[in-house]
């Protein structure tokens, strides 16, 4: 695979950490060549189909897609940088797809929220996962799931899914291909059947990722279902083992580093928070996550203490962390007597500066203020914060030159 070029434009705002934040000023480069690949985007660079790496985006609203035209997950920032890496790399599937409780149909079967995606039957909302709201409790679905099931529709060689591991009993999830007969994967901790597929090691053991043979290359349809007792679902998805990058979107509507970490819970540890980064094992995480604890008026200080705590746990697992900023909101939104926007992404820049790691700020994108961005056509905001489509699609370019591909 050929290295891809550094792209880079006077609007860009990063800071780089370590050698490279020699090289750059605010605005752009200070030199007549752009820099050198940092040290994260040289380990991208080495992805290939055989050796994928997985981009995960752990964000809010904007990396979400609120704004953009539905489905969401598909015209986000994360969908459109998804599809712009498979049109020159090559498809590396959907990644992860979370059993999102904020975007659920209220019908017992709607593809509204993302058309991949089929909840049908009695499936209930389970308070775990990321953000603690990003699982599906499944009740029996009967011998072919009909009664209650999760269905995913999308290219793929092999399918994973990941659960939250049910203290004993004889549950499984059944899994079955294009209607084929099922596959059973393990739910249970200890005891129960069998599976038919071991699940994949992990350092979470309430965390059970399994992968399942599609067959072939192609358009399949996998259904999963609970036998025995309930079933835990937090994400479902497929790869296609020909492209080189695997891009997760982790982004819920809404949401904070302080939700996401949350308070301390050592009995549910492993059900949400900082214990899915060490399953998820991204090569790099994007944390788009801010916003809301400035919408919320919460300290610098307490922020940052999140935010490096946040880093911290991403690097124990191996991989890389960056983070980004989303453009700059309405000043309407602004609390006054609370930091603000340019306070946020002053922090922001510090923390990176200190630690090392890439920063991609994407707060004046469109100007330097959000009177000056709002007046660009095609309008880039769809309401006071989020982005439209035209505003999706240039975060998504910027965010893809920041990561050097």
């Amino acid at each position: 695979m050929p290295a891809p070029p550094l792209r880079l434009d006077r609007r860009r705002l990063l800071g780089w950490g370590g050698a490279l934040a020699a090289g750059l000023a605010v605005g752009g480069c200070t030199g007549d060549e752009p820099p050198a690949p940092a040290p994260w985007q040289q380990r991208l660079r080495t992805a290939t189909p055989a050796g994928p790496r997985r981009i995960g985006v752990l964000g809010d609203s904007v990396a979400f897609g609120s704004g953009s035209s539905s489905p969401k997950p598909l015209h986000s920032l994360v969908g459109l940088l998804r599809q712009s890496l498979a049109r020159t790399y090559g498809d590396g599937g959907t990644g992860w797809l979370l059993l999102n409780q904020q975007a659920w149909p209220v019908t017992a079967q709607n593809r509204g929220w993302d058309p991949r995606l089929v909840v049908h039957g009695p499936v209930t909302k389970i308070a775990a996962g990321l953000f603690r709201r990003t699982c599906a409790g499944l009740p029996d679905g009967g011998p072919d799931g009909s009664r209650a099931h999760v269905e995913l529709t999308a290219e793929g060689r092999t399918a994973t899914t990941l659960v939250l591991a049910q203290p004993g009993g004889r549950s499984q999830q059944l899994v079955s291909v294009d209607g084929g007969a099922p596959v059973a994967l393990r739910n249970v901790l200890t005891g129960g059947p069998e599976p038919d597929v071991a699940p994949r090691g992990g350092p979470v053991a309430g965390h059970l990722v399994s992968e399942v043979d599609l067959g072939s290359p192609g358009r399949h349809t996998v259904r999963v279902w609970a036998s025995g007792g309930p079933v835990h679902l937090v994400a479902v998805g497929t790869g296609t083992g020909a492209g080189p990058y695997v891009v997760d979107e982790l982004a819920v509507a809404g949401e904070s580093l302080e939700t996401f970490l949350g308070p301390d819970d050592p009995a549910r540890e492993s059900f949400f928070g900082l214990p899915f980064l060490d399953t998820l094992a991204e090569d790099l995480l994007l944390v788009e996550l801010g916003a809301n604890d400035y919408n919320a008026g919460r300290p610098l200080d307490a922020v940052e203490a999140d935010l490096r705590r946040l880093v911290t746990r991403q690097q124990a697992t191996g991989g890389d962390v960056a983070l980004c900023f989303p453009p700059v909101s309405s000043p309407t939104l602004y609390r006054p007597g609370t930091p603000t926007y340019a306070d946020y992404t002053t922090r922001w820049t510090a923390v990176a500066d200190d630690l090392g790691i890439g920063f991609c700020d994407l707060s004046r994108i469109w100007g330097d203020t959000f009177a000056e961005a709002s007046a660009l056509q095609p309008p880039r905001y769809a309401d006071l914060l989020h982005p439209t489509d035209a505003g999706a699609a240039d975060l998504a370019a910027r965010v893809q030159d920041f990561l050097g591909l």
